[in-house]
Parts: structure tokens; C-alpha cells; sequence
């Protein structure tokens, strides 16, 4: 019998092991590399208050004098309360350093929000998504812009990513919760508009930490029921505040707050004299096609931004601006769709459009600026994934 010789293969050779300080290195750059972008987003926004000055609209003498007036308790100050976190926060600061004071706060978040969109996007897609995501937050013109009004609408957009983004570490790494309820109460008493988003949060931190449904819905309802508890008690949950005539707007055909220009003919109800909620139900439940057409024709002209009474050039700046934003996000939504932080940032921002096509379109739009740092955590996202699957497609038909 002829012995066959045996051969024995040797096994591929193992990969490269990287060398062990690589990652703490990378780390380190990658920390720095933050640093500065952050360190230029501070730069830019004191350079623009520096040229611009400060802005005041003409509701901002309530919120810097709110304080007083809810410490003399004034009659004024029932609609001052649906702002008391923004009317602390300005007061206190106005009165140890004036207005610049507050701007520079409001600037100092707007740094910190940038760090929080940086990490819901890292969250999502990695360093790159969380990198595009700053940049379209942090140096956004109309943000950058808005910065220098004392007003509560700075102060919330930037808060609303730092409460994201302290409610989805709460609920993945289990740590910081306290920080997270906090939060969730600050950004409540910022805007009237801030307690549906704080619901969504604290709903969503409930889903991923409570193991059973019948627990979540034990906890959600507590959550809505101490809600509903604290707003009937405000001056606004009894009625006794000047809030806005949702009623008389929508059979007014009312789009942006004040401007004639942009109301829309509907029918007369004649029968239908109560101006707030239940004239609006009344209203709508009679003429649903026309009431739709108001709510979906507000939600349309927020979201777009740009006015008739705007100059041209300042109306194509915003329109690229929210073109890329909104188009970005899109993305983000599309490709991270089984993502729960996806599923999360989609709700709370569909809850700010709600809210817009429920009430009014502002003025000058600020509604609808409340959720871009949101917008910009999808939009890192969305660009990151589509240019990682890009590349690797290349990669594979090269191969």
C-alpha cells in the first residue's frame, strides 16, 4: 500500500492587533476635536452679539420683570408662571449683570446643547454622525441669530437636547436619572409648549427602565395624573390667564399670529361664540374640512420660516437652511427607523407641530425652531449612514 503523505495548513494568520494606546489616543483627539468645534460655536455667537448687541422682542419685559412681579404678587403674574423656569432664569441673571448677562447664558447653553446633539448623534451613528449633527445645530443662523434675544425661545431649544440626551443615557446606562427627572421639570416651566415633550420623555425613560407594561402604564398614568394635577392649579388651568383664543382663531381662519395677510377664508358659525377650547372643538367638529385646511396651512408656514415681510435675502438664507435641516432629518428618520431614540425624537417633534397647527403660527416663526436641535441629531444620522453605506457598496463592487 502506498503511504500518502499528510499535509497539514497552517492557519490564517491572526489580524494585526492594534497597538494599546491607539483607542485613548483616538479618544483624546476625538475629545479635542470637540473642544474646539465647541470653543468655535462660543466664538461666533459673542463675535455676532458683539456687532448686533442685544435683542429684546416685545414680550420681553415680562419675563425680566416676572420675577419681581411673582415675588409682589402681582395680578400679572398668572401668565408669568406658564414661564417661571425662563423668568427665574433671566431675572436672577438681569439683576446681578443686566441683559448681556443673560444673553451670555443663553449663549453658554446653546454651547452646551451642541455637546449634547454631538452625543445623541454619536449615540445613533458614531463620532462622524455626531460631528455633521453639531455643526448643523451649533452653527445654524437663525439659532445663532435668536441667541441674542432675551426671550424664552433660546433658552428652550437648547435645553430640550439636554434633556433628550440625559433621559437616553438614564434609560441605556442606567445612571443619572435623578438628573434626568430634573430636567424634564426644567424644561416644563420653560414654555407652556415644553410639558407635552417632557410627557414624551419621561414616558420613553419609563418604557426602557420598567421591565413590565402593566408597571409602565401604572407609572405613565402617575406621571400624567401629577401633571394634570400641577397645570390645574396654575392660573392657566383655571382659565384666568390671557391665553390664546384658539376658538376665535380658527373660525377667523387666523395662520401667523397677527398678520392678516395670511388668514384664510371660512365659513361663519354665527351659533359658536365661545372663543377658547370648546368653540374650537365646536368649530371643528362642524366644519372639519376648513378647520384642517387652517391647521395643516399653519404648520406648513412655521415650519417653513421665511415671510412675506422678511427681506429676500434673509428669506433664501432660512429657506436653504431649513431645506438642508429638514432634508437631513428625513434621512435620519428613514434610515433609523427601528431606532427607539429615532421613534422618540420623531414623536417629539411631531407633539411641537401639534401644537402649532392647534394655536398659531408665530410671527417670526420661533415655534418653529423649538425642535432643531432634534432635526439636527437625525440629520447627523441620516448623512453619516448614507455616506458609511456608500462606502461600503464601493468597497464591494470592488472587491
Amino acid at each position: 500500500m502506498v503511504q500518502v503523505p499528510q499535509t497539514t495548513v497552517a492557519p490564517p494568520p491572526a489580524p494585526p492587533t492594534p497597538p494599546a494606546g491607539r483607542p485613548a489616543r483616538s479618544a483624546r483627539r476625538g475629545a479635542l476635536a470637540l473642544a474646539a468645534f465647541l470653543a468655535a460655536v462660543l466664538v461666533v455667537n459673542l463675535a455676532y452679539l458683539a456687532v448686533h448687541g442685544v435683542a429684546v422682542g416685545g414680550d420681553t419685559g415680562r419675563y425680566v420683570d416676572g420675577l419681581d412681579l411673582l415675588l409682589q404678587g402681582d395680578e400679572r403674574s398668572g401668565r408669568i408662571v406658564l414661564y417661571f423656569g425662563y423668568v427665574v432664569f433671566a431675572g436672577v441673571i438681569q439683576h446681578a449683570g443686566g441683559l448681556s448677562a443673560v444673553v451670555v447664558a443663553q449663549i453658554l447653553l446653546t454651547v452646551a446643547a451642541t455637546a449634547a446633539v454631538f452625543a445623541l448623534a454619536r449615540r445613533l451613528g458614531g463620532t462622524w454622525a455626531g460631528a455633521i449633527a453639531a455643526v448643523l445645530f451649533g452653527l445654524n443662523p437663525e439659532l445663532i441669530r435668536w441667541n441674542l434675544y432675551v426671550l424664552p425661545e433660546a433658552t428652550y431649544v437648547a435645553w430640550l437636547p439636554i434633556s433628550a440626551w440625559l433621559v437616553e443615557r438614564a434609560a441605556r446606562e442606567r445612571r443619572g436619572t435623578a438628573w434626568a427627572a430634573i430636567s424634564l421639570v426644567v424644561l416644563a416651566s420653560l414654555r407652556p409648549n415644553g410639558w407635552i415633550p417632557a410627557l414624551l420623555l419621561a414616558s420613553y425613560l419609563i418604557v426602557r427602565r420598567v421591565p413590565t407594561w402593566r408597571r409602565r402604564a401604572a407609572a405613565i398614568g402617575a406621571v400624567v395624573v401629577a401633571m394634570g394635577a400641577v397645570g390645574a392649579m396654575l392660573p392657566a388651568g383655571r382659565g384666568d390667564t390671557d391665553t390664546l383664543l384658539t376658538g376665535l382663531l380658527l373660525r377667523q381662519g387666523a395662520v401667523i399670529w397677527e398678520y392678516r395677510p395670511s388668514y384664510l377664508t371660512v365659513p361663519r358659525e354665527p351659533t359658536i361664540r365661545d372663543q377658547g377650547w370648546p368653540g374650537f372643538v365646536r368649530y371643528a367638529t362642524r366644519r372639519p374640512g376648513d378647520s384642517a385646511r387652517v391647521l395643516i396651512a399653519r404648520v406648513l408656514v412655521e415650519t417653513r420660516q421665511t415671510r412675506p415681510y422678511y427681506s429676500t435675502a434673509h428669506n433664501l438664507m432660512t429657506l436653504v437652511a431649513i431645506v438642508v435641516l429638514y432634508g437631513t432629518a428625513l434621512l435620519g428618520a428613514a434610515v433609523g427607523r427601528r431606532e427607539p431614540l429615532v421613534w422618540l425624537i420623531g414623536l417629539v417633534v411631531l407633539a411641537h407641530l401639534l401644537v402649532i397647527a392647534l394655536t398659531i403660527a408665530d410671527y417670526d416663526g420661533r415655534f418653529g425652531r423649538h425642535y432643531f436641535g432634534l432635526l439636527a441629531v437625525l440629520g447627523g444620522y441620516g448623512v453619516a449612514t448614507a455616506l458609511r453605506r456608500s462606502r461600503t457598496r464601493s468597497r464591494t463592487r470592488a472587491a
